[in-house]
């Protein structure tokens, strides 16, 4: 092999070393685990990251009753409808926009912060996009619908198949 294979070759493994070295930071930085605290016995997760079975029971909690969605915070109405498709910041009351193709709701936040991730949902409302839906059909399903909108579909595995017959 002559000198500028040679150099090529380094090259490459050093690139690699460094690609894996680099990989492997990200690794550790992105499966740390999130903080939280304990606030009037409710668990606080301080980077929004919820597993499956909490979305899936603040889900049940807000279909079982929009009223619940007072005794929300921000990061658990994200968890459950992800990004708001409109923020409006108004200090010290933040509202939240989600839609859909027949209703709007408004979530309305009161914090001090530039951020209502922590912050309770103070009042919501939502009302109709287009005159074909009537006020109290969204008032009574707006809220649902966008919580069905965005939960996740799940695929029955062929193992259960099997083991139920």
């Amino acid at each position: 092999m002559n000198r500028k294979q040679l150099s090529f070759i380094g090259a490459c493994a050093a690139t690699c070393v460094l690609f894996i070295a680099l990989q492997s930071f990200v690794m550790i930085k992105r499966d740390a685990l999130a903080s939280s605290t304990s606030f009037g016995g409710r668990m606080i997760v301080e980077d929004g990251r919820y597993s499956l079975p909490q979305k899936r029971m603040i889900r049940q909690k807000i279909l079982r009753n929009h009223e619940e969605l007072f005794n929300l915070t921000g990061a658990e109405i994200r968890a459950v409808l992800d990004q708001p498709e409109l923020v409006r910041r108004d200090a010290p009351t933040i509202v939240w926009q989600y839609r859909n193709e027949a209703c709007v709701v408004d979530l309305y936040f009161t914090t001090p912060s530039a951020k209502a991730l922590k912050a309770p949902v103070v009042h919501f409302e939502a009302r109709p996009r287009h005159d074909e839906v009537t006020e109290e059909y969204a008032n009574d399903n707006c809220v649902s619908n966008l919580v069905r909108d965005t939960t996740p579909s799940r695929f029955v595995s062929f193992e259960s198949i099997y083991k139920s017959q």
